[in-house]
């Protein structure tokens, strides 16, 4: 093999293990926002639905709105993907 494929399977190889770290880091957080919602509702349910278990109760829908919410880009590269008005 030539020394530019050599430099692109490593590239290739390094990607694909931040993509891995990245997966592994989302399912984490995942299963740990899953435990404390679980934790917070069984509270909720233990205080019979009570008028103070209202701030917990949105607590849980603030945490599903940071979980799913899309957040805009931070990059400064143009969207391609779009098309452009008038073609």
């Amino acid at each position: 093999m030539s020394d530019q494929s050599t430099a692109v399977l490593a590239y290739l190889n390094e990607h694909r293990q931040q993509l891995r770290q990245s997966e592994t880091q989302r399912s984490v957080l995942t299963n740990y926002l899953l435990a404390i919602t679980a934790g917070l509702s069984g509270f909720i349910v233990q205080q019979q639905f009570a008028r103070g278990t209202l701030a917990v109760a949105l607590l849980i829908v603030g945490l599903g709105c940071t979980a799913r919410c899309p957040r805009p880009s931070t990059t400064s590269e143009p969207n391609t993907t779009s098309p452009k008005p008038g073609r």
